[in-house]
C-alpha cells in the first residue's frame, strides 16, 4: 500500500498538476473539473481521474469484513437489493466492474477496488 500511495497516487497528482498548470481549470475543484471532463484534454482526464480515484479510495477504505455483502456493515436495504437485482450478488458486481475496468485506461475508472 505504501508504494501504491507514495508512487502511484503521487505520480497521478504530480502529472495532474502539470497538466492543469496555467489553465483555467487549475483553480477549480476536482468535482467541478469532472462535471465537465469531456471538455478536458486526455492528460487532465487520465491523471485527474487517477488522482481523484485514489483519493476516493483512501477516504473510503474499510475493514475487509465491511466489504462483504453479508458481513457487518456491508450493503443492505435498497442498495443490497439493487446490487442483487442488477448483478445477482456483490461478487457478481465486483466481477462486472473488473471486466469493465479491463477495457478502460486505468481500471480505477470503474472504482473496481471495492
Amino acid at each position: 500500500m505504501e508504494i501504491h500511495y507514495s508512487r502511484h497516487h503521487q505520480a497521478y497528482y504530480n502529472n495532474f498538476i502539470k497538466a492543469v498548470e496555467g489553465m483555467e481549470v487549475a483553480t477549480m475543484s476536482l468535482e467541478t473539473i469532472f462535471a465537465n471532463i469531456s471538455k478536458c484534454p486526455a492528460a487532465i482526464r487520465n491523471n485527474g481521474g487517477g488522482y481523484y480515484n485514489h483519493t476516493f479510495f483512501w477516504e473510503n477504505m474499510t475493514p475487509t469484513e465491511r466489504a462483504q455483502h453479508s458481513g457487518p456493515g456491508g450493503p443492505s436495504g435498497k442498495l443490497a437489493n439493487a446490487i442483487d437485482k442488477t448483478f445477482g450478488s456483490l461478487a457478481g458486481m465486483k466481477t462486472a466492474f473488473a471486466t469493465a475496468g479491463a477495457t478502460r485506461f486505468g481500471s480505477g475508472w470503474t472504482l473496481s477496488g471495492t
